[in-house]
């Protein structure tokens, strides 16, 4: 279960997502199920963030930094996830259907048993990533850098 206090401060978006930050470098977001649907998050700060469970259904997270969060079976059905920073994040069982991440980077990302389906990872960087035993249907990948990436077991 998330928590009240920064659930709050996250839908509130990006400024009050900063400000939070500076007061509590060292503090975690935990986000655990929240449901963060339609909301606006484009270039907000979500890195070492616990967003297990997270539904991330029509948000924008464009050029947000999602780096270092523990993500898995978050979903991002029909997500803004253009210019999005996912380094090293774990989104194992994550849920990517209908999104937009052009640009994305998914370096050192663990996208383990991820469903990728009718997405645009189109100029994403993949390199490093885990993408074993992920199922990826009608998404295009033009450009997409996957040097190093785990395609299979």
């Amino acid at each position: 279960m998330a928590n009240l206090e920064h659930l709050a401060i996250v839908k509130s978006g990006k400024a009050e997502i900063d400000a939070w930050r500076t007061a509590n470098k060292r503090t975690w977001l935990d986000l655990k199920g929240a449901d963060l649907s339609d909301v606006d998050l484009s270039g907000a700060n979500l890195s070492h963030a616990a967003l297990h469970a997270v539904n991330f259904t029509g948000a924008n997270l464009s050029d947000a930094s999602l780096m270092h969060t523990d993500a898995p079976r978050a979903a991002f059905i029909g997500a803004d996830l253009s210019g999005l920073d996912i380094d090293g994040a774990n989104l194992a069982r994550a849920e990517f259907d209908s999104c937009d991440a052009r640009g994305a980077m998914l370096n050192l990302a663990n996208l383990s048993r991820t469903m990728i389906r009718y997405s645009n990872f189109s100029g994403a960087v993949f390199k490093d990533a885990d993408l074993t035993l992920a199922t990826i249907k009608s998404t295009q990948f033009v450009r997409a850098d996957l040097t190093g990436a785990r395609l299979q077991e």
